[in-house]
């Protein structure tokens, strides 16, 4: 039996053929021709759904794709829109209000009428000291967090703690009520018994001390 090979009107491959056979199907699209009239090739309504299908889900892949990106896209635009917004909040200009608040001082610069406990001058020193090395630590230390907010108030609140649990500690060790340890402390303020410049902290909107106290203890008439 001779064979013959004729090139598939369909998809262009060549197929071997027996040379008597007239009508050839296509092994790979299943197009049918006539080996003597290939113009007339067409296509079987089986290899015609069997297309469909392929067509079909590379739209659907498509659509997912570009539904992919758009998520993507939407993500990043909405993460660079927080980040920016919390920059504005984080480093915008304080509020008249804000700025008046400050002004106002919680300690005064005038020393408070102290009472002296008994314990030697010494030990008074010595606690006030301590006291001045804690205070420097956590009720006066200055704040980067920006006022008015949550996290402020919660470490503002954390150091108040931290300060009184010491001051209780100063008194179990020194043998003394917390109250003798306050008076301790104003008879150390009153007799600048630490010159150094105190600090330029913030609580509550409102300066630690004076201006004054932060410059420094040379116009103080009280210093010893």
């Amino acid at each position: 039996m001779s064979i013959r090979r004729v090139n598939c009107p369909g998809c262009g491959i060549e197929v071997n053929v027996p040379a008597a056979m007239a009508n050839v199907k296509c092994p790979q699209c299943a197009t049918v021709w006539n080996v003597n009239n290939p113009a007339a090739a067409q296509k079987t309504a089986a290899a015609k759904a069997a297309e469909k299908p392929v067509e079909e889900k590379s739209e659907d892949a498509t659509d997912s794709n570009a539904a992919l990106i758009a998520g993507i896209v939407g993500g990043a635009m909405m993460l660079i829109a927080m980040i920016g917004i919390s920059l504005i909040v984080i480093n915008r200009e304080p509020t008249p209000t804000q700025t008046a608040e400050i002004e106002d001082t919680i300690k005064p610069l005038i020393p408070e009428p102290y009472r002296v406990i008994d314990r030697p001058e010494e030990q008074r020193k010595r606690i006030y000291k301590d006291y001045r090395t804690v205070a420097r630590t956590t009720v006066e230390k200055p704040l980067v967090l920006p006022q008015g907010t949550k996290p402020r108030e919660l470490l503002e609140d954390t150091l108040q703690k931290t300060f009184d649990r010491e001051l209780t500690a100063f008194a179990a060790l020194h043998d003394i009520s917390v109250d003798d340890v306050k008076e301790v402390i104003k008879e150390g303020d009153a007799k600048v018994w630490d010159d150094s410049p105190r600090s330029n902290a913030v609580r509550g909107g409102k300066r630690v001390y004076a201006k004054e106290m932060s410059e420094g203890w040379k116009k103080n008439p009280n210093r010893k």
